[in-house]
């Protein structure tokens, strides 16, 4: 005889089948979303990560490294001003004159583009060279997600790519109006399009890495360390020591990657002489012995992608396939390590010379962080314990992303361009003046529509010092650099800055009148008005 289940039992049995099938469909939620659509995940980030770089879009770039960023909006002003007829004479005047000044470091790729943006636009729109910017680090997110599935695993190349896209450091200066965002996205393509060459060793493949790479480089010739040292060291692994400058592909590759940008250079440094200045302050041989060297390397490092990361990468390298997936890590380390040796000044004192280093410390770290996921993922493997994973990891994303949008606000920013455009009032727009200024006087030069030289911050004469060079006190350097071209105003935004320089400040108040102070400013007459004591 059959026996009938209860009510209460049939209520309980079906609550606790309920319940475990509930369980169930959200583990395979949970999975699903994880595994099977790592794709939608990534596509996640890369949006999430364009919409953080929205953040205060349009706002003066003062934040950031101001010198480099008003240099190239000068150059852009000048190339929009060009095909421009509806403004003043004197505006006009002032850009070309201003984007002469600015000399050549690279070529103006990223000014081109932006000054197109204008014209498309309407106007100077500080959004459109900062969408640019991004645009190029996004993609270049994009080609460290695809080299890391290349070399180590899905989930490794997720974190990667996350690491790359919301570090906060990177998403500051993946938005600043430079041609490193373009530089970075096409050296993680030339990693890539050699690990695609490695594959199927073609004259098409070698002629895509030959592109790509060249471009990288001619665009900032920064790069070529980490993409030559990852081409030797993935074509070593194919080939081996005796027959890898045998290979006429490698002789082919060093010859037309590099040819681009050597006429480029040996044409600015020994025949026009435009990079000179540039070529001798990159490289101080005597630094390599000095601690404000190796204490300034690691300064910059902390500031960009912090030690815990950094030395987490150095583990994370070790953790690679032997082969090629840790031959082409160790090519890229090296070649950071060589180009840092190489601009031992710059990379002392510029943290955004670093930026090579958030590529290769992502991938990197993408096998450390695939094992903890894993790890984590295979010891809980109830729900719960999913969910509560996945809840760490989005507090985890907010709270990065929080940090870098902190950085993104400069509630400095109005007053400065207040200030600026008041000082141009008062100087009459001059085109020949002297700046003391946070930024060399280029942003002045750009909001308040003048133009003039840079006065030498204290970092320049401590260069100085350091390279060798004869001192020269305030007034040897006024007659020396300054004095043929009648100057007609020395303005100071920079008050802590001179300070600092005694002579300059005794200079200017005993043989020049004050022709206008503030809180924010100090201009003084050196002009054909300029009442001179004597």
């Amino acid at each position: 005889m059959i026996k009938r289940k209860s009510r209460a039992q049939l209520f309980t049995g079906s609550s606790s089948s309920t319940i475990q099938t509930l369980k169930s469909h959200l583990n395979d939620w949970i999975l699903f979303w994880i595994g099977k659509r790592r794709l939608l995940l990534i596509g996640f980030l890369f949006i999430a990560a364009f919409g953080i770089r929205l953040f205060h879009i349009n706002e003066p770039p003062l934040n950031f490294h101001a010198t480099r960023q008003y240099r190239s909006l000068l150059i852009a002003r000048g190339y929009y001003y060009e095909h421009l007829s509806t403004i003043p004479e004197w505006k006009s005047q002032v850009a070309r004159v201003n984007q002469q000044r600015q000399g050549i470091l690279e070529p103006p790729i990223m000014e081109l583009l932006t000054s197109i943006g204008y014209r498309l636009f309407g106007g100077e729109y500080f959004w459109i060279p900062r969408t640019i910017s991004a645009l190029f680090w996004l993609i270049g997110g994009f080609f460290v997600y695809l080299i890391a599935r290349k070399i180590a695993d899905p989930t490794a190349a997720l974190f990667s790519s996350a690491f790359y896209l919301f570090l906060p450091f990177a998403v500051t200066a993946s938005r600043s109006f430079q041609p490193d965002p373009l530089m970075i996205l096409l050296m993680c393509a030339s990693v890539y399009a050699m690990l695609q060459y490695d594959d199927k060793p073609t004259n098409l493949h070698l002629a895509i890495v030959i592109l790509i790479s060249a471009l990288s480089i001619f665009i900032k010739p920064v790069s070529l360390f980490v993409i030559i040292a990852s081409f030797l060291t993935i074509t070593l692994i194919r080939k081996g020591v005796q027959r890898l400058f045998a290979d006429p592909h490698v002789f082919v590759f060093f010859i037309l990657t590099l040819l681009p940008t050597l006429l480029f250079y040996i044409n600015g440094v020994f025949i026009s002489g435009f990079l000179k200045d540039q070529a001798r302050s990159s490289f101080l041989p005597q630094l390599l012995l000095d601690p404000f060297f190796w204490t300034g390397w690691l300064t910059n490092i902390r500031s960009v992608i912090g030690f815990g990361a950094f030395f987490g990468a150095l583990i994370g390298v070790m953790m690679f396939r032997p082969g090629r997936p840790r031959s082409i890590m160790v090519g890229m380390w090296v070649g950071y390590i060589l180009f840092c040796f190489v601009f031992d000044y710059h990379i002392a004192t510029h943290d955004y010379y670093h930026l090579q280093l958030i590529p290769i410390a992502a991938l990197s770290l993408g096998p450390l962080g695939s094992l903890a996921a894993n790890r984590l993922l295979e010891y809980n493997r109830e729900w719960y314990w999913r969910a509560a994973i996945a809840s760490i990891a989005l507090i985890a994303f907010i709270f990065v992303s929080y940090e870098a949008l902190l950085r993104l606000a400069d509630p400095t920013s109005a007053n400065r361009v207040k200030v600026a455009e008041e000082i141009g009032g008062l100087v009459d727009h001059s085109l020949n003046s002297i700046h003391l200024s946070e930024d060399y006087g280029l942003s002045l030069e750009y909001h308040g529509e003048l133009s003039g030289l840079p006065w030498p911050l204290v970092s320049d004469l401590e260069w100085e010092q350091l390279a060798g060079v004869h001192a020269l006190n305030a007034e040897e350097r006024y007659n020396a650099w300054f004095a043929k071209l009648s100057p007609e105003y020395f303005i100071v935004t920079d008050l802590q800055e001179f300070n600092k320089q005694a002579d300059l400040k005794s200079l200017l108040s005993r043989k020049y009148s004050l022709l206008a102070s503030s809180d924010d400013y100090m201009i003084f007459d050196l002009g054909n008005t300029a009442v001179l004591k004597r």
